[in-house]
């Protein structure tokens, strides 16, 4: 019963963390279709271009700063 316990709490501890990790993992993978695509660097909103310093913090930003709602 301990075990079982110990499995649940080690459990609740990671699953916030792979659920973080899933999610950059599916932003990174979609970034990698937008350079297979061309289209990386231009928001997927407007199609402009996605300013420099937001790349910079965030390599796999999809939108642009007046987009980042739609993020």
């Amino acid at each position: 019963r301990v075990d079982v316990a110990d499995r649940m709490d080690e459990f609740e501890y990671r699953e916030p963390m792979v659920a973080a990790l899933e999610g950059r993992l599916h932003q990174v993978t979609a970034a990698s279709a937008r350079i297979d695509a061309g289209t990386y660097g231009n928001c997927i909103v407007c199609q402009n271009q996605i300013e420099v310093e937001r790349l910079e913090a965030n390599p796999a930003a999809a939108t642009c700063k007046q987009h980042l709602e739609h993020a």
